[in-house]
């Protein structure tokens, strides 16, 4: 899912992926977007055959995966950021994230 993920921020204009990049700065940093701290909780299931796949609770279409932990993490973090943007750039409601859940990240 990886490089389906890198094909698709391939193809946008240079301004979204500008726009992508500053928003997954400010994610990964926490820092706030119009006073609300952005943090979405995300659950973290192992594969039967190695590695871990990822969904956020609150991002039906924000679901990646990972051979580890690590990779898992960055890349989720990337199609959080590429689901932001494409709400931002077509003026889509961006849901509020809801309370951190056990067993999320």
């Amino acid at each position: 899912m990886a490089k389906k993920f890198s094909t698709l921020l391939a193809t946008r204009s240079p301004e979204a992926r500008a726009r992508i990049a500053a928003l997954t700065e400010k994610l990964n940093s926490h820092l706030t977007i119009e006073d609300a701290d952005l943090r979405y909780p995300a659950v973290f299931d192992p594969e039967v055959h190695g590695g871990y796949s990822v969904y956020f609770v609150d991002m039906e279409h924000a679901i990646t995966d990972g051979e580890t932990m690590e990779e898992a993490s960055f890349n989720a973090s990337k199609v959080l950021s590429a689901i932001l943007g494409y709400y931002l750039d077509h003026g889509l409601p961006i849901r509020e994230p809801s309370l951190e859940k056990s067993g999320t990240r």
